[in-house]
């Protein structure tokens, strides 16, 4: 398992303690499990269902095989109280990913 990300460590303190948090492109879920806190609720979304697979058992995870590359954005309507991505960027969607968030992304600085 690669170890989470030194940057996303750095600011897991702007993200509420408590609430949905979705993490994007999740991967095997170094984030997700930093993430899961016991009182967060972690949304792990990845299109590799193998990658999911090891995450489907953590304690207030919710895994989800998504595609994000498609025309319509499969999270519409739903909003996060945090969100976490790295390494990935589809940048016809950003809009509609930053759509998703409850609170600014400017919320720690």
């Amino acid at each position: 398992m690669i170890a989470p990300s030194a940057w996303v460590e750095a600011y897991l303190d702007c993200l509420p303690v408590s609430g949905r948090v979705l993490d994007l492109a999740c991967g095997q879920g170094r984030h997700v499990r930093l993430l899961a806190n016991g009182k967060r609720e972690v949304h792990a979304v990845d299109r590799d269902p193998e990658a999911l697979s090891g995450l489907a058992s953590l304690p207030g995870v919710q895994t989800r095989r998504l595609d994000l590359e498609t025309e319509s954005w499969p999270l519409a309507g739903e909003r996060f109280d945090g969100i976490v991505v790295t390494n990935y960027l589809w940048r016809p969607q950003l809009d509609a990913l930053t759509g998703c968030s409850k609170t600014p992304a400017s919320r720690c600085q």
